[in-house]
C-alpha cells in the first residue's frame, strides 16, 4: 500500500524538479457534505432532481420530521410531474434489463496495479524506469567528472512531443557528476530553473570535491 503523504511529496517533487515551483501538500482533506432538497411530499422519501418537492437547506429543510414519531408537513397544491415509470416487481421480466435515471456521482475506481520497473545502471547511478520509458528515480553516490561528457541530441529531444519551448534538455544526473548520456537521464525542464536556481544547487553539490573524486 503507498503512503499517501509520501505520494503527495514525491508528486510535488516532480513538479519542482520541472519547473521550479513547489505546490502546497495537503494531506487532510475537508469532510464533503450534501443535501439532497428533493422530496417526494406524500411520504418524505428523496427524490430525483426535478420530481417531487424542492426543499431549501437554508430554512432547515421546510418540513417537519420524517421518522418514526414525525410528521410531514402538508404542502400546498403544485404541479404533480409524470409518475415514474413502474419497475417489475420480482419474477416479471426479469430478462428485460430496467432503465433508470443515471446518477451524477460515478464510482471511485481502483487505480490500475502499476507495472514493474525495469533498473539501468550507468557510471556508478541507478535509474528506475517505467513502461513508458520515464525515468522513476535516480540515486547513487555522486562523483565529480575530470572530462564531462554530454549529449546534445539526448538532450535536444528530452520531453519529446511534450516539451515546450521555453525547456531545457534537462539532467537528472549532470554531466559534471559523470551522468551518464542515455536519453533515460534527461527531461524536459524549464530553462530559467535550469540556469538559474537549479544551477546554483549543483554548484553547491559539486564544492566538497575534487575531480574523480565522490561528492555528496
Amino acid at each position: 500500500m503507498i503512503d499517501i503523504s509520501e505520494e503527495l511529496k514525491r508528486r510535488a517533487f516532480v513538479i519542482w524538479l520541472r519547473t521550479g515551483k513547489m505546490p502546497s501538500i495537503q494531506n487532510d482533506r475537508p469532510i464533503e457534505h450534501k443535501f439532497n432538497p428533493w422530496h417526494d411530499p406524500e411520504n418524505g422519501r428523496f427524490t430525483f432532481a426535478g420530481t417531487g418537492r424542492y426543499y431549501s437547506p437554508e430554512n432547515g429543510g421546510g418540513f417537519g420530521g420524517g421518522g418514526a414519531s414525525g410528521t410531514w408537513t402538508r404542502p400546498e397544491p403544485t404541479p404533480r410531474p409524470a409518475p415514474p415509470q413502474k419497475l417489475p416487481t420480482l419474477g416479471e421480466h426479469l430478462d428485460r434489463p430496467v432503465k433508470r435515471p443515471l446518477s451524477p456521482v460515478q464510482p471511485v475506481r481502483a487505480p490500475a496495479p502499476s507495472a514493474p520497473l525495469r533498473t539501468e545502471v550507468r557510471n556508478g547511478y541507478t535509474y528506475e524506469i517505467d513502461s513508458r520509458d520515464r525515468t522513476v528515480r535516480a540515486s547513487g553516490a555522486l562523483t565529480v567528472a575530470a572530462q564531462p561528457t554530454r549529449s546534445r541530441t539526448a538532450q535536444g529531444r528530452a520531453g519529446g512531443s511534450e516539451r515546450r519551448s521555453s525547456d531545457d534538455g534537462g539532467h537528472y544526473i549532470a554531466a559534471r557528476f559523470n551522468g551518464p548520456t542515455d536519453a533515460f537521464n534527461h527531461f524536459a525542464q524549464d530553462a530559467n530553473f535550469n540556469r538559474g536556481r537549479y544551477r546554483t544547487l549543483e554548484d553547491q553539490w559539486g564544492e566538497p570535491s575534487e575531480p574523480g573524486r565522490k561528492s555528496w
